[in-house]
C-alpha cells in the first residue's frame, strides 16, 4: 500500500492518511512528523505504516502530538507501539504532548522507552546532542 511521499531533505512534505493530517521535516538532528487531525481505527494502518517508514533514516525521531484533536485508544497503543520499536532499534523517539493524548497521559499511560515532553523546544533539546567546549591543543584548537 503506497502512502505517498516521506520526505526530502529539509523539505516538508504533507501527508493526508483518512483524517489524519503528517507533515514530515528533516532538521540537523532529527525527523520531526507534525500528525494533526484525528486517528482512530478507520486511519490507524496507514498511519502507523508511514511512521514506521522513517526508521530507515536512522536519526531520531519526534513525533509532535501538540495539534492532534483526537487520539483513540487503539491508535494510541499503536502509536506507541511505533515509538518502542523506534527505543528497540537504538533510535530516539520523543513525543510532544497535546490535548488529544493527556486523557491518557493523565491516566499515567506511559511508554517505557518513549519520553513524553510538553513542547517542540523541549523534544529538539532531547535530541540535540550537547555542544562540547573545544579542545585546546598546543598549537592548534579543534572540536
Amino acid at each position: 500500500m503506497r502512502t505517498g511521499p516521506i520526505l526530502r531533505h529539509r523539505q516538508a512534505h504533507v501527508l493526508h492518511c483518512g483524517g489524519a493530517r503528517l507533515e514530515s521535516q528533516a532538521s540537523s538532528s532529527a525527523v520531526v512528523v507534525m500528525l494533526g487531525g484525528w486517528v482512530d481505527a478507520s486511519n490507524l494502518d496507514q498511519v502507523t505504516a508511514t511512521l514506521r517508514r522513517f526508521t530507515s533514516m536512522r536519526t531520531p525521531l519526534i513525533l509532535d502530538l501538540s495539534k492532534l484533536e483526537f487520539l483513540g485508544v487503539s491508535a494510541f497503543r499503536a502509536l506507541f507501539a511505533v515509538a518502542d520499536q523506534y527505543g528497540e532499534a537504538g533510535l530516539l523517539c520523543v513525543v510532544v504532548d497535546g490535548p488529544a493524548l493527556r486523557p491518557y497521559t493523565n491516566l499515567g499511560a506511559q511508554s517505557r522507552l518513549v519520553p513524553i515532553v510538553d513542547s517542540a523546544e523541549s523534544a529538539h533539546s532531547r535530541v540535540t546532542p550537547p555542544c562540547r567546549p573545544p579542545v585546546v591543543a598546543r598549537d592548534r584548537t579543534r572540536c
